[in-house]
């Protein structure tokens, strides 16, 4: 058993000096249950292959250093709706987060529309995400384990909607507005060069 979670067979090559991984269960990383621990996010395509969700740090600096994510993810802010001497107690947000696997443990509410599906958990301060789609409206309760982050082009993923402190949505969509406006600034500038060059 190795500390990523998997069983994993290796043999030994002597030409090398190096242990070959040759088997490993389950096969994927990202398919290691709580591998990335409470409110972590694994990604099969980026190393490392876990990251907290926005909003979020993690809550074992030094074992995330050392590849070990198993203590998850702390929130950065709390709830508006658990702070005592907040103003507004209706003031939490939803963070929209596309194409995901989502967590263990959905309950079921029965609503007829997203917005309900929203309502629904907002009114509840031990509401931590929802998401509303064909299958109706799931909400989770607690810690939130065994997310990960698909792919582009898989057809599996569902949105779902994470519960922040209304100061934590602001401040990730300006952390998004700076690194587009990089972007689009940086593109610009090449195509200013290469025109200047013509």
């Amino acid at each position: 058993m190795d500390v990523s979670g998997q069983v994993q067979q290796l043999t030994w090559l002597g030409s090398t000096e190096e242990w070959s991984l040759f088997w490993a269960q389950p096969r994927q990383q990202c398919e290691v249950y709580a591998l990335c621990g409470a409110f972590g996010t694994c990604n099969q395509i980026t190393q490392p292959f876990c990251n907290c969700l926005p909003g979020f740090s993690p809550k074992f600096m030094a074992d995330w250093i050392l590849s070990d994510f198993s203590g998850g993810c702390a929130r950065k802010k709390l709830l508006q709706c658990e702070n005592p001497i907040a103003s507004n107690k209706d003031s939490d947000r939803f963070w929209e987060y596309p194409n995901m696997r989502l967590p263990e443990h959905p309950q079921s509410v029965g609503v007829n529309r997203d917005t309900e599906c929203k309502s629904s958990c907002l009114s509840n301060c031990s509401c931590t995400a929802y998401a509303y789609d064909s299958d109706g409206c799931s909400v989770w309760f607690g810690e939130l384990v065994n997310l990960q982050q698909l792919e582009g082009n898989d057809g599996n993923g569902s949105t779902l909607y994470l519960r922040l402190a209304a100061s934590e949505v602001s401040s990730a969509k300006s952390n998004k507005g700076i690194v587009i406006s990089t972007v689009v600034g940086s593109v610009v500038g090449l195509l200013g060069l290469v025109v200047m060059v013509i």
